[in-house]
This record gives C-alpha cells, structure tokens and sequence, in this order.
C-alpha cells in the first residue's frame, strides 16, 4: 500500500515539475488570450462553467471544486502550433509567412475537499496562463519596422476557496497574483536626410506584477440540469524594463541611449454563463457564452525615462473593442472510455485600423475532439485537440498605413494527468 502511494507521489510530482519547464519556454501564439487550461475540457471546446467537474474548474468556474472528493492534483500543457501568412502592403503583392514556433502553455491544480463531496468547504490552488501572444517575423521582411518579434508571457496564481451551500448550490471565490514578461523588438529607421536611411534594432524587455480576483456559483436545480456563471476580474500590470538600441553608427547611437522604460498592459474581465443538460445517462451536452471586456485595453503607452530628438515617449492607440465568445461542447462515457467534440465560435475584439503583425488577430471558428480515459480509480488521462480555424483578414484602413491581408490558422494539442488521493 505505501508503495502504491509513494509510486503515485513521485508521478504527480514529475507531472507538476514538467508543467514547471513548460512554463519556462511559454510564449503563446495567434492571440492575447488562451482559455486551453484543461485536456477534458478543451476537448469539448472548453464549455465547462455549467459542470467544472475536474480540477481545472479553478479557472473556469471555482464553484465547481466542491464536487471533487479527496485530494486531487491536475497537472499537463497545450502545444500551439500556428501559421500565418501576410500578403502586401496594398498595392503589392508581397506574400510573407510568419516565422515557425512551437508553444507550451502549462496548467497545474490541486483541490482538496474537507468533506469528502458533501456540504462544506472546499480548496484549491491554480497555476496557468491566461493571456500571452507570441509573433516572429523575419527582420528583413517588408513590415520590419512595425515588428520582428513580440513575445508576452503571463503567468497566474490562483488559490481559491469554496462552499457547498446544499446539494444543489455551491460558491467559490479566488484570488489571482499575475506575473508578466514582454519582449518586443523591430527595426528602427533613422533619416540621415531626404535621400538616405539607417536602420537599426530596438528591443524593449519588461516585467512586472498585478492582482485580481473570481468568483463562481454552481446550480442543479435537478440531476440532468447543472448550471454556471463565473466571472475574472481584469489585471493591470505595470511593468519596468529596458530599450536597447543596436546595429547604429555612433553618432546615432548617442541619441538614442535606450535605459529605462515602462508600459503597462490590462488584461481583459470575463464573464461566463453555462448551462449542462443530461438528456441520458451516458451523455453531457453544454452550451456556454463568454463575454470579454477588451474595451480596458485601449492603448499600449511607452515611456522612456531617458528623452532625446529621436527617442521619446509613446502612446500606441489599441482601441479593443468587448466581444464575446460562443461554445458547445459534448462528452459521451463508455465504462472508462470518454469521447469529446465542441464548437467555438470567437469574435476578434481589434477593429480593422488597429490590426498590426505584433497581432495578426480575426473572427475564428474552432473545432474541437478529445479521448478521455481512467486508468484506474485514482487516474485520468484525458487528450484533445483543437483546430483554430481563422477567417482571412483583408486590411485596408491600418493606422500606419500597412494594409493587406492575414490569413492564420493554429493547431493545438492538449494533455493532462489528473491523480485522485
């Protein structure tokens, strides 16, 4: 029997520490925001707030961890694999593929319920990434001095706490600790006069922190019905870093010294609301709406401590606009056999004048499968996959001009090992 359990110990705690590297080499892709932070769930397009019946309900909706009995440890990654292709600016026909990378968005929790599934408290504790956005662009490509490289990394801390209420209510509540890291680089052109340009590399690396909170209920007004809302405060992170300038002449170089410079980035509120039927015993259908409040991201500011002729302080007008997202999700259980499929459909919050290549960002529809299978009692792995299927993005009123079209797509893989104590 110990050594059942020591053996169950050290396959957790080598679960968690390979979430952990992931989480060292996470630059998400294709978008600002990722709501992947679970295998079961992704596999039947993340409409999930309704049931939030595995441990990844810290982030979808807290309520739900008052269902899981024990102790419980979630612990897996998505691989994001993208492409997008540029052809312009208008009027020519330049066609531009962004640059192959692979991501590896990590999620980890634990719940831990101190009444074995019957009224009373619940705990928890969530490690994932929200939001992140990764692009690389050749630095000679034709919009070099838009952007070559953007890379943000987010990386929430979510402990939470939960209450069942009654059979049928239970209500959750967390705190959220966001840590953030931007890298962003392009080239920089400098008019030596009417006729002759330099072009040299800026790369800008900041950090910083912010806090938040969310909050969930669960409802089964009877066993075949279960239904959800939750919501995700927005998080300000303020961050402070450097510029480096390289690759000028030293006359040039000395008016652009680089040092200090700050921004600061708003993550989006969300807000869910899900409702979970049970038309037969074997099958679970959801359907889910998520609105996200994008309308706090309205412009990325700039601000260099150190001010010359060529290198001051910015504001770059975002301008998102609030959207939303739709989801359907279904789950069929063969003994210890779960099969997924789901749909999404996810409208863009960047107006066309605002498109730019650090975010080559459109509508999408999503289409979702996912293989679910319990091992034993006391583990589950669950595996899906998740095509992002991007509507083409033809441009024609860019605020700097750089009009065109994107065209992008993504394929995600996700996996996690869930362990029952």
């Amino acid at each position: 029997m110990e050594e059942a359990v020591s053996k169950k110990l050290t396959i957790v705690l080598l679960a968690v520490l390979i979430a952990v590297i992931c989480s060292n080499q996470i630059a998400t892709a294709g978008g600002f925001q990722l709501n992947e932070q679970g295998a079961r769930a992704l596999g039947q397009a993340s409409a999930f707030v309704a049931r939030a019946g595995d441990p990844s309900a810290i982030f979808f909706n807290p309520a739900g961890i008052t269902s899981l009995p024990g102790t419980q440890v979630m612990a897996g990654a998505t691989v994001i694999l993208p492409t997008t292709t540029f052809t312009g600016p208008t009027p020519l026909t330049i066609e531009t593929k962004l640059e192959k990378q692979t991501f590896v968005p990590p999620n980890v929790y634990i719940t831990y319920n101190t009444s074995g599934g019957g009224n009373g408290l619940s705990f928890g504790m969530g490690v994932f990434t929200p939001y992140g956005l990764g692009t690389k662009w050749a630095d000679t490509w034709i919009g070099r001095t838009l952007a070559t490289e953007t890379n943000l990394q987010s990386f929430y801390f979510n402990p939470t706490v939960a209450y069942r209420v009654s059979p049928e209510l239970s209500v959750g509540v967390g705190f959220d600790y966001a840590i953030a890291n931007v890298t962003m680089k392009r080239k920089v052109p400098v008019h030596l006069s009417a006729t002759m340009v330099i072009e040299g590399d800026l790369s800008l690396k900041g950090s910083g922190y912010g806090a938040g909170f969310n909050a969930g209920v669960q409802y089964k007004p009877i066993e075949m019905i279960s239904i959800g809302a939750s919501y995700r405060s927005k998080v300000k992170v303020d961050l402070d870093g450097t510029a480096n300038f390289n690759n000028f002449p030293a006359q040039i170089a000395a008016v652009l010294p680089g040092g200090d410079v700050s921004t600061s980035i708003t993550m989006p509120a969300n807000y869910f609301i899900g409702v979970s039927v049970k038309p037969v015993p074997d099958l679970e259908l959801e359907a889910d709406y998520q609105g996200i409040v994008w309308s706090s991201f309205d412009a990325l500011p700039m601000t260099f401590k150190t001010e010359t002729a060529y290198q001051k302080s910015s504001v770059e007008p975002e301008n998102y606009k609030n959207t939303y997202m739709i989801r359907f999700g279904a789950e069929y259980t063969m003994d210890d056999l779960q099969l997924r499929a789901g749909y999404i459909y996810d409208h863009s919050p960047v107006e066309d004048p605002y498109v730019q290549p650090l975010l080559p960002d459109a509508n999408r529809n999503d289409f979702t499968v996912g293989v679910g299978y319990k091992v034993d009692e006391s583990i589950q792995v669950d595996v899906a996959y998740m095509l992002v299927a991007f509507k083409d993005r033809p441009i024609t009123t860019n605020i700097h001009g750089f009009n065109g079209t994107y065209k992008s797509k993504a394929n995600l893989i996700g996996l996690d090992l869930t362990f029952k104590f």
